[in-house]
Order: C-alpha cells, then sequence, then structure tokens
C-alpha cells in the first residue's frame, strides 16, 4: 500500500492518485515524449493515455457537500475561536484542483505526441478523437460541478449572513454603560480586590422583552490572598440605583465557576493584573425597557467553608 505524502491517506500501490485528498503523485505518471515515440507502438502510446486518463477518472470531483461543509467549518471555526479544528479532522474525498490540473495537462501533451505518431492516419486520428472526447467530457463535468461548489459556498455564506442580520434586526444587541459604585468590592476580601473605576458594558438583547443580560467588569488585586483548601470563594453582582438602592426588578448574579477560579488564581499571584469577568444577570420580572435609574453595580465577596450550610 502507498502513503500519501500529502494527507497520510493509505491507496493501492497500482494507484498513483490518493483516494482521500486527491493528490497525485507526479513521478509515478507515465509520460511520452518525442524521443520515447521512436521506442514504443502506437497502442503501447494509447496504452499510457488511457492509464493516465483512468488515473484522473480516480481524482476525487469537487461537490456540494464539499462546499457545504467547506463554509460551515470556517463558521464554526470562528465561533469556537478555531478549537473545533483541533477535533474536526478536514473531510475525506476532496477535489485537489492542482493535481488535477497537472495530470489533465500531462494528458494533454501526451496527445499532442500521439497525433505526431499517427503520421495522419485517419483510422489513428478517429481513435485519437475517441480518446480527447472523454478527457473534455471529464473536464466540462469537473468545471461544472466546481461551479456548482463555488456557487453552492456563496449561497451557504449569504444565507448565514442573512440570519446573522435578521436575528440581530429581530433581536437587536443594545448596550449600556454602568459604573461601579464603589472602587473596591464589599465583604471579605474588601481590602483585597479592587474595580477598575471606568464605565462597564452591560449588553443585552431584546426582542419584545428584555433577555439575556450580561456585564462585563475588571478586578484588580490589591494585595495576595491564597484559599485554603476547605475555602471557597463566593462573589455576587448587585446592581444598583446612584446612592446605592438594590434594583426591585433583577436577581442577584454569583459568578459562575470558570471566572471564579480566574480571580482565585491571579489572587494567589498577588499582581495588578486586571481579571475580566463576565456576569450573566436574571430579571424578576418581563421589561420591554431597560430601567433608567440603574447606573450602577457592587461586588460582593464571601470566603465560605466548602463544607459548610449556606
Amino acid at each position: 500500500m502507498n502513503k500519501c505524502p500529502n494527507c497520510g491517506g493509505i491507496f493501492p500501490l497500482n494507484k498513483f492518485v490518493c483516494e482521500y485528498c486527491g493528490y497525485v503523485e507526479s513521478e509515478k505518471i507515465k509520460q511520452i515524449s518525442s524521443t520515447e515515440l521512436k521506442g514504443i507502438s502506437f497502442e503501447e502510446s494509447l496504452n499510457v493515455i488511457q492509464d493516465n486518463l483512468n488515473a484522473l477518472h480516480d481524482i476525487n470531483k469537487p461537490t456540494v457537500k464539499n462546499g457545504i461543509v467547506g463554509v460551515l467549518r470556517v463558521i464554526v471555526a470562528i465561533h469556537t475561536f478555531g478549537i473545533v479544528l483541533i477535533f474536526w479532522k478536514k473531510p475525506k474525498k476532496r477535489f485537489n484542483k492542482k493535481s488535477y490540473e497537472s495530470l489533465k495537462n500531462i494528458i494533454k501533451r501526451n496527445i499532442d505526441f500521439l497525433k505526431i505518431s499517427s503520421k495522419g492516419s485517419d483510422e489513428l486520428l478517429n481513435r485519437i478523437k475517441i480518446i480527447e472526447e472523454e478527457l473534455e467530457t471529464t473536464d466540462i463535468e469537473v468545471k461544472r460541478n466546481l461551479k456548482a461548489k463555488r456557487l453552492t459556498s456563496f449561497l451557504t455564506v449569504v444565507l448565514y449572513v442573512s440570519f446573522l442580520l435578521i436575528n440581530n434586526a429581530l433581536n437587536p444587541q443594545l448596550e449600556k454603560a454602568i459604573y461601579p459604585l464603589e472602587k473596591n468590592v464589599s465583604g471579605d476580601l474588601k481590602d483585597t480586590l479592587g474595580i477598575v473605576p471606568e464605565a462597564c458594558n452591560l449588553t443585552y438583547y431584546k426582542n419584545e422583552h428584555i433577555k439575556r443580560i450580561e456585564l462585563d467588569i475588571k478586578l484588580i488585586p490589591i494585595k495576595k490572598y491564597v484559599l485554603k483548601d476547605d475555602e471557597e470563594l463566593i462573589i455576587i453582582l448587585q446592581l444598583t440605583d446612584s446612592t446605592g438602592n438594590l434594583s426591585e426588578y433583577f436577581y442577584t448574579s454569583e459568578l459562575e465557576y470558570i471566572n471564579r477560579n480566574q480571580v482565585v488564581r491571579e489572587l494567589k499571584k498577588g499582581l495588578d493584573n486586571e481579571i475580566y469577568v463576565s456576569f450573566e444577570i436574571n430579571e424578576k420580572k418581563a421589561l420591554t425597557e431597560f430601567p433608567a435609574e440603574i447606573t450602577n453595580f457592587k461586588i460582593i465577596t464571601e470566603i465560605k467553608q466548602k463544607n459548610s450550610e449556606p
């Protein structure tokens, strides 16, 4: 068995076209030159061309499915910051345009040399014409499939962009700047953890009602703090008005596990690195507009024993 130098795929020894990525091992392609024509018969030359033409048929052709999958790979990669590509292997049976064109040009050149050896014989030229027609039919099919693939890829992109535009129109993302009420967090880490004193971005989506509210803030360690093995850090956010009164429209929001562990790690280092964290906030009742009086927020920290009851 052969191992493809391009993708690592395995294919039979008597083949020189990879069954997976369409790569052609050019050094195995039989070619006819003007000097070789003197040493081989017309039949042998014709057999060489037919073998190469059979190999051309073996090359994976472009398909509509390849176009759709290719676009989906890009879209999913964008949404996962490329992480999905680690696990999503490239699809098999791919069309290798470079290898296809290279082999097609070799066949054309071999046919040209064969025409020379026919010495104008109508019978031989007719046999060559059959080969030429087969090559032309194959090439027409490949070009048609390639156009269909490109058109499908384009339409898939158009549909995706249209979906985003329609979704944004129906569920517009809105933003509101709110500010930390105090320069430090409250609670057990009030002297240990600060809040970067700047406007923070509160984003939410609105259809008939407000939904999916998120607030991104920046925390900054003031000094080093190392949690004990039996301790757990709880970080809670509350939305308030400018005087610190809690909002009656929203529940308090607890920082989720991953962000909380990030804060714990940075506190352990004791550096002045800003820590970006995001809270997801749930409303107590459906709202059609975001309350104008909410302009600030406060952060409350608590060190709890892991086995203690809430």
